[in-house]
């Protein structure tokens, strides 16, 4: 009585299964996990209060056929759908992605920071078509394989469709049908999207379905190969959302539903999933993602595995050019399994240029001693990681304050990665003179032509008046703050020696070795450096003492701060202040 009527053959799901639910078969008792397939299941019902105010219970034994079906991610990033993946997902542990909302190019195959940035205008976001935004975009997409090879050899595709729902709308997808789902096939693995550049063209701008609230039906070639237990669903977040995505059976005759199965999931904001500081403020700069060390709301910390990793960006990377920096790392970094902490550190590499400069880059000199005095706080910035395990990587000139931090300044790593480092060989081993290039005397190649011949006069004595050597001419006098104006050895510390490791690109262009031709007027030289970014580390290296006219548009002075002093007879004394001095302590 007041009940509605039992309507049998009834499939359950393992989303229908709370704890207190058990299904008795025979005399065994089975949780969710572990139902077997067929059996005789115990229902028990009970029923209103009758006259007599007393309880009343009905049982019932029925067969029944227990279909294990099962939305599975690749919950471990691994490149692979298995065992390791399943069970996973709960109600208290949803999965957890992202927003698609920055903006890729359909024609890009590498994007600039400003596309990468988070939170674009509306009209700007990836996430509002029903198309992927070029190859960039792929790795905002995560697989999704639908269990549902027992399930179809009993309600068939012929009879039964089966459909996407959300109702936020909030997830729009591309099927993947041939997806061998254990990864165990190259070439065809549920992370195919982002691994391989090939496959990765192919789908530059593959079409998307959304799962709508009322739902979006699977296609025949893919319910076949699910059925033979391969294919994955590619899947976007295109909002923010804390409602599940529901897998709907139904039966095509009447559209009937027979089954549903609940697959948890909460999509926030990228830079809700990890930990930021902005030290811009330290040399002067502002703008960008503001300091953020708690407990990520978009990614738990008992998610992790409690270590974390800080990417430190290079030159030349504004405040808002750093989120999209920041927030591309993290994603390539998920992708790719980690389960550390990530932080973001942003820092003034952008300096403004001197006052003549209205078209090149940022005043990159100005920049060097920025990320050498962020260093010196750096510390105190992440203080939260001290006591854990930190991992530091820093990009190109990131590495200026990277390296003061942990060889000068008592920031603890576990291991520091210097990627493409813009820094002077020097700074780390003063006696290697030969590079990675086999070249013998790299030392020459670094010398302007104008000063060539001093180098080669000799026994190399007019060597002292080089921009390098320049300290030494003061180092009788330890007061004398001038004696510590040198790269030579200043990260050469066993607490960043002991834990660093030089990661550079044989092609990268910017930090490519001098050769033998270097020269500062050379027009050909200075284009290739402003324009294709060639050699433009070792231009403005070079540049310091040269003669050219054209160093005025890029420094504060025409020689860079070196010149050859064509008076001696009036000699200019520049004593380092002690706060000067302690970037290179």
């Amino acid at each position: 009585q007041g009940g509605e009527p039992i309507k049998l053959p009834k499939t359950f799901s393992t989303s229908d299964l709370t704890q207190s639910l058990t299904f008795h078969i025979g005399a065994e008792s089975f949780g969710a996990e572990d139902m077997p397939q067929t059996g005789k299941l115990t229902l028990t019902y009970q029923l209103p209060l009758l006259a007599d105010n007393a309880k009343h219970e009905l049982k019932d034994e029925v067969m029944v056929n227990l279909l294990p079906v099962e939305v599975v991610p690749d919950y471990n990033r691994d490149g692979k759908i298995d065992s390791a993946d399943r069970g996973k997902v709960t109600t208290e542990k949803p999965f957890r992605w992202w927003i698609n909302d920055d903006n890729d190019l359909t024609s890009a195959e590498r994007g600039e920071g400003n596309q990468d940035i988070p939170t674009q205008s509306t009209s700007d976001r990836d996430c509002n078509d029903l198309a992927v935004d070029g190859m960039k975009d792929l790795i905002d997409f995560f697989p999704l394989h639908l269990d549902l090879k027992s399930a179809l050899a009993v309600l068939p595709e012929s009879e039964y469709k089966y459909v996407l729902k959300h109702e936020d709308e909030a997830l729009k997808f591309y099927e993947y049908p041939t997806c061998v789902v254990d990864g165990s096939e190259e070439g065809k693995e549920p992370n195919r999207h982002v691994k391989d550049v090939g496959p990765g063209r192919g789908l530059a701008a593959k079409a998307l379905k959304l799962a709508s609230s009322q739902g979006s039906e699977l296609s025949a070639n893919m319910l076949i190969n699910l059925k033979e237990g391969r294919g994955v669903l590619v899947i976007e977040g295109a909002k923010k959302t804390t409602k599940p995505l529901i897998l709907e059976i139904l039966k095509k005759s009447d559209n009937s539903s027979i089954a549903k199965v609940d697959f948890p999931i909460r999509i926030a904001d990228v830079e809700e999933m990890y930990r930021h500081v902005n030290m811009r403020d330290v040399t002067g700069g502002s703008g960008g993602h503001s300091t953020q060390t708690g407990e990520p709301s978009g990614y738990p910390d008992d998610l992790t595995n409690g270590k974390y990793v800080a990417f430190v960006h290079g030159y030349n990377v504004s405040g808002e050019y750093a989120r999209g920096t920041q927030s591309n790392i993290f994603k390539r970094f998920h992708q790719l399994g980690s389960k550390a902490r990530y932080i973001g550190v942003s820092w003034f590499g952008d300096p403004p240029n001197p006052g003549i400069n209205l078209v090149l880059p940022p005043d990159y000199h100005q920049a060097v001693d920025n990320g050498l005095k962020s260093g010196i706080v750096a510390k105190v910035r992440l203080g939260f990681t001290q006591g854990s395990s930190l991992t530091v990587l820093a990009h190109s000139l990131g590495n200026s304050l990277a390296g003061s931090a942990i060889a000068n300044h008592g920031l603890e790593v576990e291991q520091y990665y210097i990627i493409n480092g813009a820094i002077p060989l020097q700074a780390y081993d003063s006696l290697q003179t030969s590079n990675s290039s086999g070249h013998p005397d790299m030392k020459r190649n670094m010398t302007e032509d104008d000063w060539k011949p001093f180098y080669d006069h000799g026994n190399g004595e007019q060597q002292r008046l080089f921009a390098s050597n320049w300290h030494e001419l003061f180092a009788a006098t330890p007061t004398d703050n001038r004696n510590k104006l040198t790269w030579k050895d200043i990260f050469a510390k066993p607490q960043l020696l002991n834990v660093a490791y030089n990661f550079y690109s044989p092609s990268d262009e910017v930090v490519e070795n001098a050769d033998e031709t270097e020269e500062f007027g050379d027009w050909a030289n200075l284009w290739d450096a402003g324009h294709g970014g060639r050699h433009a580390w070792v231009q403005q290296e070079i540049a310091k003492g040269g003669q050219h006219a054209v160093a005025a548009s890029s420094f504060h002075d025409l020689n860079g701060g070196w010149r050859f002093n064509n008076n001696p007879c009036v000699l200019k004394r520049a004593i380092l202040s002690e706060e000067a001095a302690e970037e290179f302590v």
